[in-house]
């Protein structure tokens, strides 16, 4: 391939750029996406902004208006000292009685839409205590405020009763600790993280692979389609008077990359705008409803936030680094490149092959099996669990640009594969930009029915000879 092969590749590329956005199709397309991704923030914020504060509202706010209290036990319930521990359900009204129950349910039939019967009692039977809450049917009190207020009801009972025994809350606390036997292998401690390392690698290899393998198709299926246009409106023909056949594909794979960082950049643009302008949109009401959500939803766990045990640790201290993070994202950049490059001139190829859209679509075929078959392959490296097999998969380049990144970020690849993953997706490129080159005159000047592989095989085969 000489320097000369790719002369012009510069007018290919601005007019690749200029016609995509001349276009009024595309305008009024990326116009319409523009307008709904900045709309779309605000929108959602003033449509549901305040039914979602409501919710939280109702989630947060206690509704309970009076509480009537039946306590059948010897323990003085200091409602007031409660109220001053939880300041939340200060608002109740508490009333103490000594009705049956039955004749409480009688009362409670009529305007108890806000309020509640609390019974406290020790049951001989099941030799406990019970606290019980009772709410209407149409009680406008939901479950989540009762079952946060019987929990901390249950809390202050169990206070009161240590108090009166002259148990101190670190004598509670000691009392209250687990204590745990277990009888551990140590082969099965290696087992459990290497099982728990490779479900996580696994996950983040599919999501990883969907993204880049739709970004990279959707972006090399606009490079045929651009050709195949051109191709049908005799554009392609005049081209090829002043620019060479590699220039050709050169400055079209180049464009298109353009165009598609483009396209994201304006995306992202709308993006930061729709959140801006979303951010002064009822930011304040919704900022003190969460807060107080936040707030509940710390105060329900911190009881139970002490002995829960913690998360396992995926990746050891020793398995990852700045250095590695850094050089990992690079790893993901130029493995994004390239998978772009190689998906690009075969998209070309496949898309000069063809007079029209209905014949790319059987075309493209072979593309999208080569891209499902890497996919697979990534994702069932980690069910094979067979050393030979994730080399394999680790060089196989359709499968490599999906696995290696994110296994050398796990410390599960070696750098070395990084590079042989490189070397083997730049030289197939440049075999292709080759062959594309060797072929690609005549295949912009066929108009029969699709030219496939062997023909191509062929062609490239008898050009050599004659050059």
């Amino acid at each position: 391939m000489k320097k000369s092969d790719i002369e012009g590749w510069k007018n290919v590329y601005s007019f690749t750029f200029v016609q995509h956005y001349k276009n009024k199709a595309t305008l009024i397309a990326l116009f319409l996406l523009v307008i709904l991704v900045i709309l779309s923030g605000p929108l959602l914020t003033t449509v549901v902004g305040s039914s979602g504060a409501a919710i939280v509202s109702n989630f947060t706010e206690c509704k309970i208006e009076n509480a009537y209290v039946k306590n059948e036990t010897d323990f003085d319930m200091d409602f007031a000292k409660f109220a001053e521990e939880n300041p939340h359900y200060e608002k109740i009204n508490y009333v103490k009685t000594d009705k049956s129950m039955d004749s409480l349910f009688e009362d409670f039939k009529e305007n108890s839409v806000n309020d509640i019967i609390l019974n406290i009692l020790y049951d001989k039977d099941d030799s406990k205590y019970k606290l019980q809450v009772y709410k209407t049917k149409d009680s406008g009190i939901n479950d989540v405020t009762l079952t946060t207020f019987s929990d901390d009801i249950e809390a202050f009972f169990r206070k009161i009763r240590m108090e009166k025994l002259g148990v101190s809350d670190d004598d509670v606390k000691l009392v209250n600790s687990e204590c745990e036997t277990d009888v551990i292998n140590i082969s099965d401690i290696t087992k459990n993280n290497s099982e728990e390392k490779k479900a996580a690698m696994m996950g983040i290899v599919s999501v990883y692979a969907c993204v880049i393998m739709v970004l990279v198709l959707v972006s090399s299926q606009q490079i045929a389609v651009s050709i195949i246009v051109e191709k049908s409106s005799k554009i392609m023909e005049n081209l090829l008077i002043s620019v060479r056949p590699l220039a050709i594909i050169v400055g079209k794979i180049l464009g298109t990359m353009t165009i598609v960082v483009c396209d994201i950049g304006i995306v992202l643009v709308s993006g930061g705008i729709s959140a801006i302008i979303t951010s002064f949109i009822n930011a304040g009401k919704m900022k003190e409803s969460f807060t107080e959500l936040l707030e509940n939803m710390d105060s329900m766990s911190a009881q139970g936030a002490s002995s829960a045990p913690s998360a396992p640790s995926l990746i050891s201290d020793g398995d990852i680094n700045i250095g590695k993070i850094i050089f990992g994202l690079f790893a993901v950049f130029i493995t994004t490149i390239l998978a772009f490059l190689l998906y690009s001139v075969i998209a070309g190829i496949a898309g000069a092959a063809c007079k029209s859209m209905e014949d790319y679509s059987s075309a493209s075929g072979f593309v999208a099996i080569f891209s499902i078959m890497g996919l697979y392959i990534s994702m069932g490296e980690s069910f094979v669990n067979n050393r030979v097999f994730t080399i394999i998969s680790y060089i196989f380049p359709f499968s490599g640009m999906y696995i290696l990144p994110v296994h050398y970020l796990f410390g599960e690849a070696n750098i070395l594969f990084i590079f042989l993953m490189w070397i083997i997706l730049i030289a197939l490129i440049i075999f292709l930009f080759k062959f594309a080159a060797n072929i690609y005159h005549v295949l912009v000047l066929h108009n029969g029915d699709r030219i496939k592989i062997k023909q191509m095989i062929s062609i490239s085969k008898s050009n050599r000879k004659k050059g």
